[in-house]
């Protein structure tokens, strides 16, 4: 079925992309508009089998290629400083423009990204979680998809360990994200619960492999010299919206406080971890100095978009595995 589905989507977006209409679309739907792609990992097809990240976040670094190629002949790329002047004045900016974002800090965004990037100087800008950052760790979700990918492959006794840990949820491979995503739902203190126990279990488990890791900070500087932005993701990616206001006021201060510290520039923008606001850490973000905030609320941004709440366009490869199709996305019609 899913085989079918992407066969349909890419006759249809071919049959769209090939006669002009898009392209005439496109032209049309985005003057004096920002279209903001957010992307999460870059990485070739066959790390994606070793990586245990949401299929959700990632992108194949062949259809990366594909997306700066075609994005280069259709809108001007800024810079998170052209983005905030197109906000001040649209005018300047009559074909609309394009900001490209990265969230998280993945290392694959130095591997994959950064030379791809290179190539044609073109911007980005990247949202750290500085706890994070060159530190030999990994996200809750991918460390517990880890960990009990190894429980199910490790034999009988241990697939029953995995089935035991997650109160009869994950039986086999395919159960996993479901699992991964119901504990999403949960408070912090019951994901460190489950988490702690799967350790325990595995205690002799290696490290995050390093594809699953964050950039370090001599990376960073690496990408900051060729022309890559570093905005914040806060401290700890913890969702602001489900930790007590007093915790997420220190998650938006301190992070551009010791971001800007350590960057020697001046942080502008956050992305809320996992996209998630309210009116209250809204006004939170903008009292702690930031000029933009940026949501995963799809969309395009113009000058009347809310400042704290800024929409975006979440890229991954079923979103874009051709032009065609990754056309249609960013128009909204696939």
């Amino acid at each position: 079925m899913r085989t079918l589905r992407r066969l349909l989507k890419s006759l249809l977006a071919a049959s769209l992309y090939y006669s002009g209409v898009l392209h005439l679309l496109a032209r049309r739907h985005l003057r004096r508009r920002c279209l903001v792609l957010t992307y999460h990992r870059v990485m070739p097809a066959h790390r994606r089998r070793d990586c245990h990240s949401s299929p959700a976040i990632v992108v194949h670094d062949t259809s990366f290629r594909k997306h700066l190629e075609l994005l280069t002949r259709l809108l001007p790329i800024v810079d998170m400083a052209g983005f905030l002047d197109f906000l001040e004045q649209p005018a300047r900016y009559p074909r609309g423009c394009c900001l490209l974002t990265f969230d998280d800090g993945w290392v694959d965004n130095y591997e994959y990204a950064l030379p791809l990037l290179r190539e044609r100087a073109m911007p980005a800008t990247v949202f750290l979680p500085f706890d994070y950052i060159g530190r030999n760790e990994c996200f809750w979700q991918e460390e517990i998809r880890m960990r009990l990918t190894a429980l199910l492959n490790g034999g009988p006794a241990a697939r029953l360990q995995a089935e035991d840990l997650t109160e009869g949820e994950v039986k086999q491979q395919d159960d996993i994200e479901g699992f991964v995503a119901r504990l999403k739902q949960q408070g912090y203190e019951h994901i460190e619960t489950v988490r702690s126990k799967l350790r325990a279990v595995a205690a002799s488990e290696p490290p995050p492999q390093h594809y699953n890791r964050h950039l370090n900070w001599n990376q960073v500087a690496e990408m900051q010299a060729a022309g890559i932005g570093f905005e914040s993701h806060g401290l700890s990616h913890r969702i602001l919206t489900r930790i007590p206001q007093d915790e997420a006021r220190n998650e938006l201060q301190a992070s551009r406080r010791l971001l800007e510290t350590r960057l020697g520039t001046p942080v502008r923008a956050i992305a809320y971890p996992n996209g998630d606001s309210s009116p209250e850490i809204e006004q939170m973000a903008a009292e702690a100095g930031y000029q933009v905030a940026f949501s995963t609320r799809k969309g395009l941004v113009d000058p009347n978009s809310p400042r704290m709440a800024l929409p975006r366009v979440n890229m991954h490869e079923q979103a874009g595995f051709s032009r065609p199709v990754f056309l249609c996305t960013l128009l909204g019609i696939l």
